[in-house]
């Protein structure tokens, strides 16, 4: 099966070194999503640092496959 590597940026980037072995493209689209959704999950203030979150997705050989990114608009509201 292939590895995939997914790497989360915003103003900072997390470079995946280690990668996952998944099926297929459709498994590392999926775990894309889910990935980006757990890292909003736990640090929700992710999106605002840059006004988006990208999790950028590479194949076995480092070539890009695919992007997801969840971008946030609007002024911060002071509680």
């Amino acid at each position: 099966m292939p590895r995939y590597y997914f790497s989360i940026e915003n103003h900072i980037s997390d470079v995946d070194r280690e990668g996952s072995v998944l099926p297929d493209a459709h498994a590392a689209r999926i775990a894309a999503v889910k990935f980006l959704a757990e890292s909003l999950r736990d640090d929700p203030d992710l999106v605002w640092d840059s006004h988006q979150l990208q999790v950028k997705v590479e194949d076995e050989r480092h070539q890009p496959i695919l992007t997801v990114t969840v971008a946030a608009s609007g002024p911060i509201a002071d509680s």
